[in-house]
C-alpha cells in the first residue's frame, strides 16, 4: 500500500467551506462602559426629547445650553489658559450665527412694522440656513487682530476658533431650521396648526436627522466592540474599524429610511412636498447619506482631538466625554440635512419636484 492509499484508509480530516464570525472579548470594563454608555444615554433623551417635542421658547432654550458648553469646550481645547474674555467673544459669536434668522427677521420686521408681533418658528419660514457676511467678516478680523497682537495667540488658535464657530454655529442653527422649517409649512389658512402637527409632525425631520446619526453611532460602537478586526484609521481613531462602520451604516440608514417612509405612509410626512410617499426616493437618498456624513463629522472632530492631543473635549458627561463627543456627527447631519431642505425647498427652480 503507497502513501496515498495509506491516507485514504486512515481518512483525512473533511474540509467544510465555512464562514467563522468570531465574537471579541469585551471584559469587566468593556462591560461596565457599555452600560454607562446606554444608561446615560437614556438620561439624555428623556431630557432632551420632551424639550424638542415642545419646541418653541423650551427648545430654543436647550439649543442655548447646548450652545453655552460647546463654546465651553472649544475654549478648552486648544489646552492653553486664554483670558475669560476669549470665551465671552466666542460665546457671543456663535450665539449669534446659531440665532441670526430670529434676530434679523424680528428686528426688520420692528423696524418696519410697528405693529409687529415677535414670531420664532415664523423666523424660518423663508430664510433656512443663514451666515451673515458682515458677523463672519468681523469675526475674522477679531481672531487675526488677536493672533498679529497676542504671542500666546498663534495662526493654529485663530483656524480653531474661526473653524470650530463655524462647525457649532451651523449645526445647531441647522437644528432650530429642521425644528421649525417644517411648523411654518403645516400652518393652515387661517395661521392655525394642529396640535398633532405642532408637537409631533413638525418634529419627524429632526428625529429623521437623529435617528440617521445616533443609530449609526450606536451600532458601530457594539458592531466594531464585538466583531471588528479591521481598523480604518488608527491615527485618527484608534478604536473604529470598518466592521464597526458597515454595520452603523446598515443600520443607522435602515432606521432612518423606515422611519421616514412610515410616517408618510400613515399620513404624517416629515416634510410635505418633499419628504412624503409621493418623493421616497428622497428619503431614501437623504437616509443613506445621513449615517456616511455622520462618520465624516465624528471623525472629523476625532482629528482636531488627536491634533490638540486629548480624548475628549471635556468629562461634562461622564463616559460620554463632552458635549461635543456627542454633537459630532450630529452637527454634521443637522447640516447637511437643512441644506439639502434649505435647496430643494428655497432657491428657485433648483431642484424641480
Amino acid at each position: 500500500m503507497n502513501e496515498e492509499e495509506e491516507k485514504k484508509e486512515v481518512g483525512e480530516p473533511k474540509r467544510h467551506s465555512r464562514i467563522h464570525i468570531e465574537v471579541n472579548g469585551i471584559g469587566e470594563k468593556g462591560k461596565k462602559s457599555m452600560w454607562a454608555r446606554t444608561w446615560i444615554a437614556l438620561v439624555m433623551i428623556l431630557i432632551l426629547l420632551p424639550a424638542a417635542i415642545l419646541g418653541g421658547w423650551v427648545f430654543a432654550a436647550a439649543i442655548l445650553v447646548a450652545a453655552v458648553m460647546a463654546t465651553y469646550e472649544i475654549y478648552k481645547a486648544p489646552q492653553k489658559k486664554f483670558p475669560w474674555w476669549i470665551f465671552a467673544i466666542t460665546l457671543v459669536n456663535v450665539i449669534t450665527l446659531i440665532y441670526w434668522p430670529i434676530i434679523y427677521v424680528n428686528v426688520v420686521g420692528a423696524l418696519q412694522n410697528e405693529d409687529w408681533v415677535f414670531t420664532l418658528e415664523g423666523s424660518f419660514s423663508y430664510y433656512g440656513i443663514v451666515i451673515q457676511v458682515v458677523h463672519v467678516g468681523i469675526m475674522m478680523l477679531i481672531y487675526f487682530w488677536l493672533g498679529v497682537g497676542s504671542k500666546d495667540f498663534d495662526f493654529g488658535d485663530v483656524a480653531h476658533f474661526i473653524t470650530m464657530i463655524l462647525l457649532v454655529g451651523l449645526g445647531l442653527q441647522s437644528c432650530l431650521v429642521l425644528r421649525f422649517y417644517p411648523f411654518y409649512h403645516m400652518l393652515d389658512a387661517s395661521g392655525n396648526i394642529a396640535p398633532f402637527q405642532a408637537f409631533w409632525q413638525s418634529l419627524e425631520l429632526l428625529l429623521f436627522a437623529v435617528l440617521g446619526a445616533c443609530i449609526n453611532d450606536t451600532f458601530a460602537y457594539f458592531v466594531g466592540v464585538l466583531f471588528g478586526k479591521h481598523h480604518m484609521n488608527e491615527k485618527i481613531s484608534p478604536k473604529k474599524t470598518w466592521e464597526g462602520f458597515f454595520g452603523g451604516w446598515f443600520f443607522g440608514a435602515a432606521f432612518a429610511i423606515g422611519f421616514g417612509l412610515i410616517v408618510s405612509v400613515c399620513g404624517a410626512p416629515m416634510l410635505p412636498g418633499l419628504f412624503d410617499a409621493d418623493h421616497w426616493y428622497w428619503i431614501v437618498v437623504a437616509g443613506i447619506l445621513l449615517p456616511l456624513v455622520g462618520d465624516l463629522g465624528d471623525l472629523s472632530f476625532s482629528l482636531i482631538k488627536r491634533h490638540y492631543g486629548f480624548k475628549d473635549y471635556s468629562h461634562l458627561l461622564g463616559p460620554h466625554g463632552g458635549l461635543l463627543d456627542r454633537l459630532d456627527s450630529l452637527i454634521f447631519c443637522f447640516l447637511t440635512l437643512a441644506m439639502v431642505v434649505s435647496m430643494a425647498t428655497t432657491a428657485e427652480n433648483l431642484i424641480v419636484f
